[in-house]
């Protein structure tokens, strides 16, 4: 279920927007919920419990993009997206971390198009396990930079830095994430692709984000080769 919240003190505006989303979400199939509110004189904690935000660049005397920055500080997963009758806050809406900038009367083919965009990345971000054995909370494959073998456990590396050892073989978890952006580079390591930060072919070896450093191996290099370019082309 999709938890959607609309700022917007303009009732047409309003209404436009819920129109424009229950054409796109009844033609993605993806169930949710709408809630409005006409100003922003919640506690920031009310926000945290949307998936989707729609922000009017100005309420009353309050900024949207302001909540957008103290939104995106306690939670970067938010779909946060601002609305707006003037082109001018563009880039700084975006200095904000939003998913985009909606100029009003917003055209129903644009939205349509940028708004499919979004939520299948989204959907694609939210793909992810419970195993008990290994967390008490659901874990995010976007969340894991790599899995590596090593000592008869496999390791998930997590971009936050922490790591936790599971009993699984590597086997497992290739086969867990072979419909997912992960690749081989070497006999012991697949990655997430998202981590990639570059592939240093004369060192033989995959530069993530994170500055860990895999070793890039002569039997895996063409075909990792191959699905990272595919993966960057698909961005």
């Amino acid at each position: 279920m999709l938890k959607i919240l609309i700022c917007e003190d303009n009732k047409k505006d309003k209404e436009h927007l819920k129109d424009l989303l229950f054409d796109l979400l009844q033609d993605l199939k993806i169930p949710y919920q709408i809630f409005s509110l006409q100003n922003m004189n919640v506690d920031i904690e009310f926000y945290l419990q949307f998936d989707m935000i729609f922000l009017d660049v100005r309420l009353e005397d309050q900024s949207g993009i302001e909540l957008a920055r103290k939104i995106r500080k306690m939670d970067d997963n938010i779909l946060i997206l601002i609305t707006s009758r003037f082109k001018q806050y563009s880039i700084q809406a975006y200095t904000a971390d939003v998913k985009r900038y909606f100029v009003k009367p917003i055209d129903k083919v644009f939205f349509h198009l940028e708004m499919k965009s979004i939520l299948q990345r989204y959907q694609k971000d939210q793909i992810g396990f419970y195993d008990p054995k290994i967390s008490r909370h659901k874990i995010l494959f976007k969340n894991i930079i790599c899995i590596e073998y090593l000592d008869r456990h496999t390791l998930l590396h997590f971009k936050d830095h922490q790591i936790i050892s599971t009993t699984y073989p590597l086997k497992y978890w290739i086969q867990k994430t072979e419909s997912l952006d992960f690749a081989q580079p070497y006999k012991s390591y697949i990655v997430n692709l998202d981590h990639v930060h570059k592939l240093c072919l004369e060192r033989h070896m995959v530069l993530l984000r994170t500055g860990m450093k895999i070793p890039l191996s002569k039997k895996f290099r063409k075909p990792f080769k191959e699905q990272f370019y595919v993966h960057l082309n698909s961005l």
